[in-house]
């Protein structure tokens, strides 16, 4: 075995290597399998061996061998008589494997890795498309939500863009005007669908938002391409982008139904007006005659019918003016003449105007403090008018035999307050919201009991607010009401700016 020597860095001089020194040289944990594989070839019928382990060199390194040999065989005993072979030293071959295999390896990794990234990479892009799909379908249903609420609401919309005078319609634009959707729009195209007479009024409206940034909300009729005569509310407003008027945008709502229930409307008003109101307060004024014997003495038994009569006839009356009133508030028909006037006069007026109907509850209205030499620029009868609506209800709510108190004070130089207190029930905490709301009523057997049309505070908060004043009360429950409002007013040198320490308050 003299290769093997070579092989493993020993001298040729030292001595031969043995089956023994062979197995010597063998790494520890390859000398058991070795001895097996090759006690199985010597004792054997195969006749070749092949073999890779690794071996102890000289140097104190272990060296990768291959050992290759074939047997010469004892014919009848097919034992081994001697051995032929080489021993190759693949050290460097099994380095070169193992870097390959550690490229391999890191290969691999990395391929699993770059897997691994795509794999997340493709199920976040899976998770963005189906957002994406999500909010695709959600636009979409909004944009047929928003399209069938436009024509439900007969609502279109337009926009102009003002460095090229582009018009732009909605869908429901074109069909409010009853035009293809291929027309080619321009701005004379949309102001001559208004009707002749009041095309200046859009025309107008459009150079204001051009020229001073005005928005416009007007009520116009309106020609469409069928010839059908409509009624539309047409809105504008500027977009103003890097300080700059860039385009105007805007609604156009076909208001022809609403227009129609607005003249029934009016025409049931004016058929209240002039077919009620006349025939009602004629009945009302005979029946006071009769209960005042002007006409013949009226027996006891007829007396009672007749005051039924009277306050029926009455309450009906009150029913018509006041649903007149507020139709005149809405339609910004109600006229006000302000002019200047004694507050010591109207108060003691309106005390006076409603002392008769606080009999019938038996109340006493008083007057505490009044401001001597104060005027005030209101319409009388209006103000009297709200007097009356809230010493009304004052009267109505208080204890029988009780007490309504009238009070004034000066709140400021210019601002004076003016309370009606009474001492009832008070008004429900659920109720206070909508106090002021038209045909609010607190429930209740004492309210159903003494009527009401529930619209004079919502009447008197109008006419106050058109007289620039304010209107407001407190509650507490058992504890009664204060309503007041508050105008402005002039002093004499003797009373301006004296504040009145008294002002009155709710008793907890």
């Amino acid at each position: 075995m003299r290769c093997h020597k070579v092989i493993i860095g020993e001298k040729m001089d030292s001595p031969d290597i043995t089956l023994d020194s062979w197995m010597h040289h063998i790494h520890h944990e390859e000398q058991k399998w070795v001895k097996e594989k090759f006690d199985h070839f010597i004792n054997g019928r195969r006749s070749t061996f092949e073999l890779e382990y690794r071996s102890l060199h000289r140097d104190g390194q272990y060296r990768y061998l291959l050992t290759r040999a074939f047997s010469v065989r004892d014919p009848e005993t097919h034992k081994a008589k001697r051995i032929v072979g080489t021993i190759t030293d693949i050290t460097q071959v099994k380095i070169n494997q193992q870097k390959i295999e550690g490229l391999n390896n890191k290969l691999e990794k990395q391929i699993d890795q770059r897997t691994q990234s795509l794999t997340a990479s493709n199920r976040l892009l899976m998770e963005e498309i189906r957002d994406r799909k999500e909010t695709e379908d959600s636009l979409q249903r909004h944009r047929l939500l928003l399209q069938k609420t436009e024509y439900l609401a007969q609502v279109g919309g337009w926009e102009l863009t003002l460095h090229n005078m582009n018009l732009h319609w909605i869908e429901e634009t074109f069909r409010i005007h009853e035009l293809p959707r291929s027309t080619q729009l321009n701005l004379d195209i949309f102001i001559n669908f208004f009707e002749k007479s009041t095309r200046h009024k859009i025309h107008s409206a459009l150079q204001g938002v051009m020229d001073q940034q005005e928005p416009f909300d007007l009520v116009l009729p309106l020609i469409t391409a069928k010839a059908n005569r409509i009624w539309v509310r047409a809105i504008g407003e500027p977009v103003i982008e890097n300080n700059k008027l860039t385009r105007i945008i805007g609604s156009i709502q076909n208001i022809t139904e609403l227009k129609r229930l607005e003249q029934m409307k009016n025409d049931f008003i004016s058929t209240v007006s002039h077919e009620l109101r006349t025939p009602i307060t004629s009945i009302h004024g005979s029946i006071k005659l009769l209960l005042n014997n002007v006409i013949c003495e009226i027996p006891d038994a007829a007396k009672s019918m007749l005051d039924i009569a009277e306050k029926n006839s009455q309450h009906l009356l009150t029913l018509i003016n006041d649903l007149l009133d507020m139709e005149k508030i809405s339609s910004g028909k109600m006229t006000f003449e302000i002019k200047q006037h004694s507050l010591d006069l109207l108060i003691n007026e309106a005390i006076k105007l409603n002392q008769t109907y606080a009999d019938r509850f038996g109340v006493i209205i008083t007057l505490q403090k009044p401001i001597p030499d104060c005027e005030l620029s209101v319409d009388s009868t209006r103000f009297l008018q709200v007097m009356s609506n809230l010493l009304s209800n004052a009267a109505k709510f208080s204890p029988m035999e009780g007490e309504v108190i009238v009070h004034t004070s000066t709140i400021s130089n210019n601002q004076i307050r003016i309370s009606v207190q009474d001492f009832g029930n008070g008004i429900p905490d659920d109720f206070k919201d909508k106090i002021f709301s038209k045909f609010s009523q607190a429930g209740g057997i004492h309210t159903n009991q003494i009527g009401g049309t529930g619209l004079g505070l919502s009447i008197s908060q109008a006419i106050i607010e058109r007289m620039s004043g304010t209107i407001s009360f407190e509650s507490s429950k058992n504890a009664g009401s204060i309503f007041y409002f508050e105008l402005s007013a002039t002093f004499n040198e003797n009373t301006q700016g004296v504040n009145n320490p008294d002002e009155i308050k709710i008793n907890t």
